[in-house]
């Protein structure tokens, strides 16, 4: 591990040996907007069918209507359980890098080997430096392709590219932190 930069607040590292594993929670205050309206939304799903449901003759559009609100409802819930309880794991070894996320399943998971990382990009997706980035690599092929994704603060995805960088000897180029 390098310790030239120091490791943002948020971040949890964790070194054996030779394999560096960086930890962020995604655990924040931003979360609380959502669960709030989250548990709204659902409340009003559940109160809206046990009134259809309660009712002698209830009317098939009522039923059917709000199917397209409990799928909004099911993937509000999700996301509010994923932000209370999961955490992603940046794993760098000499060999590959892996991306985990869990306990509860993410889209985010990957296992790139080594020798398809030729370089690693920073990419802003927020305003400036104060917004969220994502970190992509270009394989073998010359093409871009996600590595970490949606990492909420900017002076993260800049630790964990340098010790991407670090940890499998890739030299920076001169443009790969995109503005």
């Amino acid at each position: 591990m390098n310790n030239s930069i120091p490791i943002p607040e948020g971040l949890k590292v964790i070194t054996d040996w030779d394999i560096l594993t960086i930890r962020k929670t995604w655990l924040g205050w931003s979360i609380i907007p959502t669960a709030i309206f989250t548990a709204v939304w659902d409340s009003f799903l559940v109160f809206w069918y046990m009134a259809a449901l309660n009712s002698p003759k209830v009317p098939w559009i009522m039923v059917v209507f709000p199917i397209g609100h409990v799928a909004v409802g099911v993937g509000l819930t999700y996301y509010v359980l994923s932000c209370l309880v999961n955490r992603t794991d940046v794993i760098i070894s000499p060999y590959n890098i892996k991306v985990c996320t869990y306990p509860l399943p993410w889209l985010s998971n990957r296992e790139v080997p080594r020798e398809d990382i030729l370089d690693v990009i920073l990419r802003p997706t927020g305003e400036g430096q104060r917004g969220s980035a994502q970190i992509i690599y270009v394989g073998p092929d010359n093409r871009e392709k996600k590595l970490v994704t949606n990492i909420a603060r900017y002076e993260e995805a800049e630790y964990i590219i340098h010790q991407i960088e670090y940890s499998l000897k890739i030299k920076r180029k001169e443009a790969n932190i995109e503005s």
